[in-house]
């Protein structure tokens, strides 16, 4: 007896195709752990009887972000990774510089694209910036923060120097805020499978939106442990 129906719509059919495919182990395990890391709810899963085939029926609203983590997960396309930073202390240009650094090797030897979309100068009280044409390829440099902030090179241009020059950026936006909230609403894209926060500060106003990020599905990349240190609440949160 059927005691109830749900319906969810609209819904997407995402299959994996090949004649290959079932004398081929693991390809079920890489389909499927790579809509996992891109936090895409299945609704259901199929196979035909030919095993040329492997479906999932998704949300609509996810099918552009799962299609485009399984063509990353098996080298159909590369894998785009949208950068955001947080704290241009000595460790975050030295941070933003490395990133500029091997961009280009982590292109051409694992097709992986690091985009580094936005950067808070600090954790409160700061300025945010962000690419203007959000739809290029562009990335912040270390060069665009210093001219957009008009700082000086000479005091850490020994220790970050490494032997390339990065290619010119876009144009990048300056905007002005008390808090850090409006850097996931510019790093977060709906049809990007992977994002990443470096939080190179060690500032409780910086913590405090370590779980926000998470939640959202942001990989957090820090040395501050003020959140973890702090509250139970925080604690909790970040662990949750």
């Amino acid at each position: 007896r059927i005691s109830n129906i749900d319906v969810n719509f609209p819904c997407s059919i995402i299959a994996a195709v090949g004649d290959g495919m079932k004398d081929v182990t693991g390809v079920s395990g890489r389909f499927f752990t790579a809509l996992g890391d891109a936090q895409i709810n299945v609704f259901a899963i199929a196979q035909g009887c030919s095993e040329r085939n492997i479906s999932s029926v998704v949300a609509t609203s996810q099918s552009t972000r799962a299609l485009r983590a399984l063509h990353a997960a098996f080298r159909l396309s590369h894998t785009t990774v949208r950068v955001g930073v947080v704290g241009m202390t000595e460790y975050g240009e030295s941070l933003l510089r490395l990133l500029e650094v091997q961009r280009r090797h982590l292109w051409d030897a694992f097709e992986i694209d690091l985009q580094v979309c936005t950067v808070a100068i600090d954790s409160h009280d700061t300025d945010i910036f962000r690419l203007k044409n959000e739809n290029g390829d562009d990335s912040i440099t270390l060069a665009a923060i210093r001219e957009a902030t008009k700082t000086s090179p000479e005091r850490s241009d020994s220790k970050i120097s490494f032997a390339f020059e990065a290619s010119a950026t876009g144009e990048i936006v300056k905007s002005s805020h008390g808090d850090l909230k409006p850097l996931l609403e510019n790093l977060f894209r709906v049809d990007c499978a992977h994002h990443v926060i470096f939080d190179c500060t060690n500032d409780k106003e910086a913590s405090v939106y370590h779980p926000e990020w998470l939640n959202a599905g942001v990989n957090v990349v820090t040395a501050n442990v003020t959140g973890i240190s702090g509250s139970k609440e925080i604690r909790d949160a970040i662990h949750a």
